[in-house]
């Protein structure tokens, strides 16, 4: 299993720097060294999701849970990132 490449750490800070609204995702970006989709994919975790939304996931899940996601994605017309989001998957391309 392969380590994060971010700790929970800096992705914490880099959310609530955002979210407090001290700089947007590009200069956030700049500031901690990390790239502007990761600021967006963190921050919209974060909100969805809370604590366990930004916290490295192995992303293994069950046969039922990947039908449901399958399926719910185009059904609501999701993108690959709202349905990673969504549903708590670490990035758009698990889904």
């Amino acid at each position: 299993m392969a380590k994060p490449k971010y700790s929970l750490e800096t992705r914490l800070a880099v959310v609530n720097h955002y979210l407090a609204g001290k700089d947007g995702t590009h200069r956030t970006a700049e500031r901690f060294g990390v790239e502007r989709t990761s600021v967006r994919r963190w921050v919209r975790a974060w909100q969805l999701h809370g604590l366990d939304g930004i916290t490295w996931k192995n992303d293994r899940h069950s046969p039922a849970f990947r039908m449901t996601v399958v399926r719910t994605a185009p059904d609501e017309e999701l993108s690959m990132r709202e349905a990673a989001a969504r549903f708590n998957i670490s990035n758009e391309t698990v889904v």
